[in-house]
């Protein structure tokens, strides 16, 4: 029997437990390899495996390849990295010895010394994974924080193991559990006209690509699967537009780990809680998350969890949840009360592993621990997979044996000008659906939407022959956005409404006026109910209690959709839409409705969306600052919706751009130590402008703003604008057509633009005689961004090699200002920021630098660097360098400047540096 294969394995998966890097599979393979020669106690640990039967042996190989086995592995890595923890190392034992007790593979006499054996071989294994992986974890801040929760939940799992006889009952749970998760979770549903039974996942699903959310996540800006980031820590965060198909990804991750389809991650049982079915409770009821896992057993899945089964499940690595749409909560408020509870309860099981998916927007009001989740983005379809889903999609709906593909052929063609529509799943499964039914493809969401309703509500049942009653013909969409507006609204926030309360509320809001008798309008709310709840795309049955079952949208968007034509409805006008709006601005739940209302009032009222606008910037002017940056932030999101007229877009970037200069304090050229959380702050909208993305005609945005920049380039004293200027040259926005009118707005550049594009890029001589050698290692700052370190960019030219193209002219091209004056040392105060560049500076690649003026600036660049107890120096030559200085090593100094052959200004500058004590920090 081969046990050493599977305890490699959950060794090197343990490796980036706790680090910020996920390996290959290839990568995983190669450490297994190269630390299977060096496992400790594996000669003891063969001996133990002579002594047992056959039967027992092939138990504790099966326990060795136990998701259970790879939560013991993952504390372990963590005590190796927290140098040994004697709490957690404890925990581990007594952990170990009951779990070897319910493999039924020890008796009583040995069940010691087997426990003995096998958590030497686990220790053993983690020292020899971890040595052949190189730095791949280490200590960091978290580290001993997270020893500390996997102590006490490693003793809780003791206890509960130490309860229970047998893990029969547990066992029998897990197998009925995931039976019923394939049920559920085990086809995709198909976005057409009319009910159609779903689908297998192969028939029509196409993966999502998934991008890190932060720039500083390692792979920021690269693309991966989904499946592959399963390997990397216990808690994901996806996040993703409305429609970016979230919830698919949920139920289709729950369907693959409950049928063993994710690669090395058998006997899973995933649970998914779908926050929508509990908002209300969530709200106003103090339950613990546990308390809804255990009700989502109950429904939809039928299974009620044994005493302690959810525990077990949890703490031994065996459950995965996935918390499907958070923002669905609504108020930031309860978001982030929930995401306190869900960082509690990952305290609580920190080696369950936790998906949790939610809206972009918004998300960032109630995150849930960096400490504990990492945050990836759906990106979105691509080409290539905006082809795969339509030929799919098309050949479900043609006869199967014979797909259609000049359809889907003639639609990807007529389509190309919606790539911003159909790079949505959702919407590109309503744009299949429009087409496929009539030939025809919206430009924007409302008319999507206003299609889908249309074709819902009248065309599609007359197309089969079946009237609409006539009862309900005049009455359908208004009953419909009526009650997406009453749900949108409900202050308990919930997804689905019993079927009396709907009843009710038709039967008194809406058909009352139409009926004189109160009973007519009962029935007809009753009929009208039972004849949309039969539509596939709006209105539907979401389940039931023990008396009714209960009525909600298809999908969010939805009610967003219905919500928005109701609010403008209600009173078409600029005034009246602002005045329902208003409230709600700074609410990320309002954002979609918002957008959708006002496409909606710029179709249907002459200048509605300019008079909108002209209304918020009267109110933003003289606002206080933090309701200003609302105000305009709206104001932002309203021009990327619906293009005003260009006086009020200029007006709009004349006031972002007046907002981020507002502050005469504070200056944003050349700082060591930026005030990243006030720029941005002040920064906000201007930064939401320049990453603008408006699909029909961003070339008029940038245009607005570069006359609003160009403004304060030639007219600010302090010389603010023009460095604000230069720096969002850098940046151009989110289009190609964004940046040409910018740039074609600005020319002639300002000569102060010119100069400032240069000294935060690539400085020459003229800068540093103006600014001085300590810029080179300053920053400036804007729309969330930093720039300049110039020494950084300079000193990575070099190091760690090979020496980029044209790094050396650059660097002896500075010579004379360098060392014109004497050269300042002690200037930084840290440099927890450098940390890339001091690990790959070394003297020998210093020595292949081959003419000696460039040597000389790359050696001046290094030594304000090199500071006492700096964990990142790690090559010989710098530390030699920094003895040199710690001792007054004049004469260490000299042989230095005969090695680097270094000119006279520059021998003098390493004698005075050698001679400067130490700064006392």
């Amino acid at each position: 029997m081969d046990y050493l294969t599977p305890l490699l394995k959950a060794a090197t998966r343990a490796l980036p437990f706790i680090g910020k890097m996920a390996l290959e599979h290839h990568q995983r393979q190669k450490i297994a390899a190269n630390a299977s020669t060096a496992v400790r106690n594996w000669d003891q640990t063969q001996e133990l495996v002579a002594t047992l039967a056959p039967g027992d042996a092939a138990k504790l190989e099966q326990f060795f390849a136990s998701p259970q086995f790879e939560g013991l592995m993952q504390q372990a890595m963590v005590c190796a990295v927290t140098r040994h923890d004697e709490q957690l190392r404890t925990a581990i034992r007594a952990e170990l010895r009951e779990s070897l007790r319910h493999t039924q593979a020890f008796t009583d006499d040995t069940l010691f010394e087997a426990t003995d054996t096998i958590e030497a071989l686990l220790h053993g294994s983690v020292h020899a994974v971890r040595s052949a992986g190189g730095k791949t974890v280490d200590r960091d801040a978290t580290s001993a924080a997270l020893a500390t929760r996997m102590a006490t939940a490693a003793a809780r799992n003791t206890e509960l193991l130490r309860r229970v006889e047998t893990l029969t009952r547990f066992d029998e749970f897990t197998a009925k559990l995931r039976t019923s998760v394939v049920a559920v979770h085990g086809r995709l549903r198909l976005t057409t006209l009319v009910r159609t039974p779903p689908v297998d996942y192969a028939g029509l699903y196409v993966p999502p690509k998934i991008t890190p959310q932060t720039k500083h996540q390692l792979g920021y800006g690269e693309t991966a699967d989904f499946s592959s980031l399963l390997t990397h820590r216990t808690g994901l965060v996806i996040l993703g537009d409305p429609g970016a198909g979230k919830s698919t990804l949920a139920g289709k991750l729950a369907y693959d780990l409950a049928t063993d389809a994710v690669d090395g991650w058998t006997g899973q049982v995933p649970i998914v809680l779908v926050v929508r079915d509990h908002t209300s409770s969530l709200r106003t009821d103090h339950q613990t998350l546990l308390h809804y896992l255990e009700a989502a057993c109950r429904k939809p899945y039928n299974q009620a969890p044994p005493t302690d089964a959810l525990e077990y499940l949890l703490l031994n690595g065996l459950a995965t949840v996935i918390i499907d749409g958070v923002d669905e909560l609504g108020d930031s408020h309860f978001r982030v009360t929930f995401a306190k509870m869900v960082d509690a309860f990952a305290s609580q099981y920190p080696t369950a592993r936790i998906v949790v998916t939610s809206r972009v927007v918004g998300y960032d009001e109630a995150p849930v621990s960096e400490d504990m989740f990492t945050a990836y983005r759906v990106v979105p379809f691509d080409e290539d997979q905006v082809t795969r889903y339509a030929t799919s999609w098309f050949a479900l709906e043609a006869d199967a044996a014979q797909p259609d593909r000049d359809l889907a052929a003639s639609f990807l063609q007529e389509s190309q000008d919606s790539d911003d529509l159909r790079s949505n799943p959702l919407m590109l499964s309503l744009l299949c659906a429009l087409y496929s039914s009539e030939g025809y493809i919206p430009r924007n969401r409302p008319a999507v939407y206003e299609r889908c309703a249309e074709l819902l509500f009248d065309t599609w049942d007359r197309s089969r022959g079946i009237a609409v009653p006539h009862t309900f013909r005049a009455q359908v969409r208004p009953a419909v956005q009526q009650l997406a507006w009453r749900m949108f609204t409900d202050p308990q926030a919930r997804q689905a409404v019993p079927r009396s309360e709907v009843e009710k509320f038709l039967a008194d809001e809406v058909l009352a006026k139409r009926y004189a008798d109160t009973d007519e309008a009962t029935q007809a709310a009753h009929e009208f109910l039972t004849f949309c709840a039969g539509r596939a795309w709006v209105l539907t049955d979401l389940g039931s209690d023990r008396i009714e079952p209960h009525y909600g949208f298809v999908h969010r968007t939805f009610l967003e959709y219905f919500a928005a034509a109701q609010l403008v409805k209600l009173k078409p006008q600029p005034e009246a839409v602002w005045e329902r709006l208003s409230p709600h601005i700074a609410d990320a739940s309002w954002t979609v409705v918002a957008q959708i209302a006002l496409q909606i009032l710029d179709r249907d009222c002459e200048d509605g969306a300019t008079q909108l606008l002209e209304i918020v910037l009267d109110e933003a002017a003289p606002a206080g600052e933090e309701m200003q940056g609302v105000l305009l932030d709206f104001g932002v999101l309203c021009a990327q919706t619906v293009l005003p007229d260009n006086d009020t877009l200029l007006r709009l970037t004349d006031a972002c751009v007046t907002r981020s200069l507002a502050d005469p304090d504070l200056r944003r050229g050349y700082q060591f130590d930026v005030p990243a959380r006030r720029f941005s702050s002040l920064d906000r909208p201007l930064t939401h402008l320049v990453n603008t993305k408006a699909s029909d005609d961003d070339a008029r945005i940038g245009r607005a703003l570069g006359e609003s920049l160009r403004a304060v380039a030639e007219g600010a004293s302090t010389g603010d604008g023009a460095i604000l200027t230069a720096m969002i040259m850098r940046r151009p926005g989110a289009s190609s057509d964004f940046a040409a009118a910018l740039y074609k707005a600005l020319e002639p550049l300002p000569s102060e633009v010119t100069t400032w594009r240069r000294v935060i890029s690539n400085p020459v001589a003229e800068d540093l005689t103006r600014h001085g050698f300590e810029s080179l290692f300053k920053l400036t700052y804007a729309c969330s961004l930093a720039y300049g370190r110039v020494a950084e960019y300079l000193v990575g030219s070099v190091f760690p090699g090979p020496i980029r193209d044209g790094a050396i002219d650059d660097l002896e091209n500075l010579y004379p200002a360098v060392f014109m004056s004497p050269v300042p040392f002690d200037f930084l105060t840290e440099t927890d920021g450098w940390s890339d560049v001091l690990g790959a500076m070394s003297f020998p690649q210093l020595m292949e630098i081959a003419r000696p003026r460039a040597r000389a600036v790359a050696l001046a660049l290094m030594l304000p660097l090199l500071q006492p107890g700096s964990k990142e120096i790690h090559d010989p030559g710098c530390q030699f360098l920094l003895e040199i200085r710690r001792n007054g090593d004049a004469d260490g100094a000299e042989r230095l400047i005969r090695r680097l052959q270094l000119p006279e200004e520059a021998a003098a500058m390493l004698l005075d540096w050698a001679a400067t004590p130490l700064p006392k920090r």
